[in-house]
């Protein structure tokens, strides 16, 4: 019988590694750091010790070490090159901290798009010429207005996870346009038994923000539409039901201490009216 392959004991002390540290951080995520330069990726390391810990390490001891863990829905999300982040900051907190270390850099062919690349509608600084021709190989659509080569219409040259071409990249270089973000793409979370995307953790806080303050105003309005009391509404309810009733006596002509003066002043309006209209 042919002997099954020693696993060296290298790999299994990482394994073992990884599973440990599974248990000390109440966050594992998944970064991807596909064509971020190692020196970069030591400036970030330092710049945020003590918040984070990164392990890189081959992606078959991370698979290895998730498998038959409550942590195994993450193996889907291993792709291009990998690496292991642990932490104890909220994973909001911890994605913007990761949105705010990336810097922007121009796109190289080859790379592969953390975003949709786009180019907007607009003039460009170039005269006619081959520039023409090589926007239009991308699929740009251009005229030319005040001697300058203009975009008729916004392009979507690569969609989030497509590869950027040599045509693609040049014509960016060209255009001064710098897409990449460079920096550590937090691709998923763990977080108690939940697992958050990086779509659910981009957050725009001002758009958060302003979603709360619309839906406070409009549960407001609906609230005092019903007469519905609590102690937001309450003022707000007596102060229009003593508005509501006052109207009504106004137009009632109930006299009471508090619409005296102004049905007086009613009548005597009505007087002028009239006497006028007998002269």
């Amino acid at each position: 019988m042919e002997n099954k392959k020693e696993i060296p004991v290298w790999k299994k002390e990482k394994v073992n590694e990884l599973k440990k540290l599974f248990d000390e951080y109440s966050i594992i995520g998944i970064v991807d750091v596909t064509g971020l330069p190692t020196l970069q990726l030591q400036r970030m390391k330092q710049q945020l010790k003590g918040k984070i810990n990164l392990v890189m390490t081959r992606k078959r001891l991370i698979r290895l070490a998730l498998e038959g863990s409550d942590k195994e829905s993450l193996i889907q999300y291993l792709k291009n090159m990998p690496a292991l982040l642990f932490s104890n900051e909220s994973a909001f907190k911890l994605y913007k901290i990761l949105k705010k270390s990336k810097s922007s850099a121009p796109a190289r062919a080859g790379q592969i798009a953390n975003k949709d690349i786009v180019i907007p509608a607009g003039p460009t600084s170039f005269p006619p010429g081959p520039i023409i021709g090589e926007f239009g190989k991308i699929g740009i659509i251009t005229s030319v207005e005040n001697g300058k080569v203009t975009v008729t219409k916004d392009k979507v040259l690569v969609r989030d996870g497509g590869v950027i071409s040599n045509d693609i990249a040049d014509v960016l270089s060209k255009l001064g346009i710098e897409p990449m973000e460079v920096g550590l793409n937090l691709m998923v979370v763990y977080e108690k038994g939940e697992i958050l995307t990086k779509d659910i953790l981009d957050v725009d806080e001002d758009k958060y923000i302003d979603d709360i303050r619309s839906c406070s105003r409009d549960s407001l309005s609906l609230a005092l539409y019903i007469g519905y009391a609590n102690k937001e509404t309450i003022n707000l309810l007596i102060k229009k039901a003593f508005l509501d009733a006052k109207s009504i006596a106004f137009s009632k002509e109930i006299l009471s201490d508090l619409n005296l003066k102004d049905l007086l002043f009613k009548a005597e309006k009505q007087s002028e009216a009239l006497m006028n209209k007998m002269s």
